[in-house]
């Protein structure tokens, strides 16, 4: 069942699942707290908890308020399928409410798939000038958004929190009204995800497969096959256990990568969430190296920026701003993403498990410091025998590849890791990946980056 607006019918089950969780999340944080569907694009309350405190949020049950200018109206855009919120964004004009209101579409998917990468959504000022609201999905059985559980309240001028501190709070009891609702009988979650907590022998024996692929280049069925029911915890346990395999043999970390960072990438695949994974220095090239695609099963290409550590960054709170003055520059760099799944039959858990898709990345020498440069404007031309194959530009990973940088730092947080000073962080593609085969030079742009390319033998 999903809900798509405010009727009886469509919220049955819904009030009961979430009393308890209202009443637990005000005592909590007290600030009001919502409960809220969608309707098109507006946002609809269904239920509410007034704040204890004298400054009080506007609103009532049965209000409305446009989607984009709320935490709650954000959570719900984000994870409707990319198909339908293109259909329900066509002709329409996103009504600034303040001046920090998203009124461009392309802004507004860039916030969107932020959402979905940390799993939860706020606003500040952007639906009424000094307040701030946070926001977490609620699922149905079959893992489906239905409605949003968030708190609001005046925006904290001091210390710039914004009510962040309660994102946990919030997500917490959104997935316990979830569970209510009849979604994951489960051990736990992780970024809305079902966690079922695969057996450490069972966790052994993907990796030693996914090892075996590597080595043997003979592609395997798609893990989630055999378990369907696999989380996003368990594939990154069979990853940390792959790299282990990886570095016994002598292999070492450099770096990370971050894929399907952009809405093209997201699409080709068929899933809606990033996904990260160690860089090997195996991995590595050089500008100008020649690669055998026979080294592979079945390679694909794509141009991405690099950034460069010049600190180590930490913490669940890492910004794009700590991301900026903590790298020492950027650089042209290009992937060739490659799948020990069959067919590329991937789905999320698939593609971390296997190491994001990792197959070779080809580097810049040459590290451009970031003052000045805006990444997100940096314009890139792909071309194969001096043909152009794709463009992009630095927004398609996440909004920014700051922003990029930012998710996998505070994501590494959640697993006890961390990125080191000398480490370089792949972004993400920049375009739709592109199939190889032998014999063909790929020559990467970047505007202020300069060029980099690859020949494939």
């Amino acid at each position: 069942m999903q809900i798509l607006g405010a009727s009886a019918q469509a919220t049955s089950g819904l009030h009961a699942a979430a009393t308890a969780a209202l009443d637990q999340l005000r005592a909590v944080t007290s600030q009001t707290v919502h409960l809220s569907v969608l309707d098109g694009l507006e946002v609809v309350y269904v239920e509410r908890r007034e704040s204890p405190g004298a400054v009080r949020m506007f609103g009532r049950i049965g209000h409305r308020g446009p989607a984009h200018s709320t935490a709650s109206g954000k959570v719900l855009l984000a994870f409707l399928p990319p198909e339908e919120l293109d259909r329900r964004l066509v002709g329409v004009r996103l009504a600034r409410r303040t001046p920090y209101t998203i009124t461009s579409k392309d802004q507004l998917r860039a916030e969107l798939l932020r959402v979905r990468a940390r799993g939860w959504a706020e606003n500040v000022n952007e639906a009424q000038l000094g307040f701030a609201s946070v926001g977490a999905p609620i699922r149905n059985p079959a893992g489906e958004v239905v409605a949003a559980l968030s708190v609001a309240g005046p925006v904290r001028r001091g210390d710039g929190d914004n009510l962040r501190r309660f994102a946990r709070p919030v997500t917490e009891c959104a997935v316990q009204i979830s569970r209510r609702l009849g979604w994951g009988d489960v051990a736990g979650h992780v970024g809305g995800i079902v966690v079922t907590g695969l057996s450490d022998p069972a966790v052994a024996g993907l990796a030693a497969a996914l090892y075996a692929a590597r080595s043997s280049g003979v592609p395997i069925e798609p893990l989630t096959d055999s378990h369907p029911a696999m989380s996003v915890r368990d594939a990154y346990r069979i990853q940390q256990d792959l790299v282990a395999r990886l570095v016994a043999d002598g292999d070492r970390i450099v770096g990370y990568k971050l894929g399907l960072t952009s809405l093209p990438m997201q699409r080709m695949f068929g899933v809606d969430s990033p996904d990260f994974a160690p860089v090997l220095a195996s991995h590595v090239h050089p500008d100008g190296a020649q690669i055998a695609a026979a080294s592979f099963i079945r390679p694909r290409v794509e141009a991405e920026i690099a950034l460069v550590l010049a600190e180590d960054l930490a913490g669940p709170d890492c910004t794009a701003l700590d991301v900026a003055s903590a790298v020492s520059g950027a650089a042209s760099a290009i992937e060739i993403v490659d799948s020990r799944i069959a067919d590329w039959r991937i789905k999320l858990a698939d593609t971390i498990a296997d190491l994001a898709s990792s197959g070779a990345i080809v580097l810049g020498a040459a590290i451009t410091p970031i003052g000045g440069v805006d990444l997100r404007l940096a314009g890139m031309v792909f071309t194969r025998d001096g043909e152009i194959v794709a463009t992009g530009a630095g927004a398609a990973a996440l909004g920014s590849p700051l922003h990029a940088v930012a998710w996998l730092v505070r994501t590494l947080e959640g697993v006890g890791a961390s990125l080191r000073a000398g480490q370089f962080i792949m972004t993400g593609a920049l375009h739709a990946a592109v199939d190889i085969a032998p014999g063909q030079r790929y020559r990467a742009e970047v505007d202020r980056l300069g060029p980099i390319g690859l020949r494939v033998i």
